[in-house]
């Protein structure tokens, strides 16, 4: 970008406003850059595996947990309502 102006005809606005227009462009460029690499690279990377397996199998486990504490909540509370009405028809 080359300027050929003499340091007269430079406004603080119009500098401030070229320079805004230079890093709008400067900063699209690279985050399209940025992106793609960061895109490529999280494809690419094996690290976090391991972590994601672990993640999966303990929430698994936590579903089957809950499930399992519903459905033995349920039976319980079957069993008490049971023997609430046995006990209210024999006094």
């Amino acid at each position: 970008m080359t300027i050929s102006r003499t340091a007269s005809q430079f406004s603080r606005a119009s500098v401030q406003q070229e320079f805004i227009v230079y890093l709008k462009g400067f900063f699209e460029k690279e985050n399209k850059m940025k992106g793609l690499s960061i895109i490529k690279r999280f494809l690419t990377d094996e690290r976090g595996t391991e972590t994601v397996e672990w993640a999966i199998i303990i929430g698994l486990i936590a579903v089957a947990s809950i499930a399992a504490i519903v459905s033995i909540g349920g039976w319980v509370s079957g069993k008490f309502n049971s023997l609430d009405t046995t006990l209210a028809a024999n006094p």
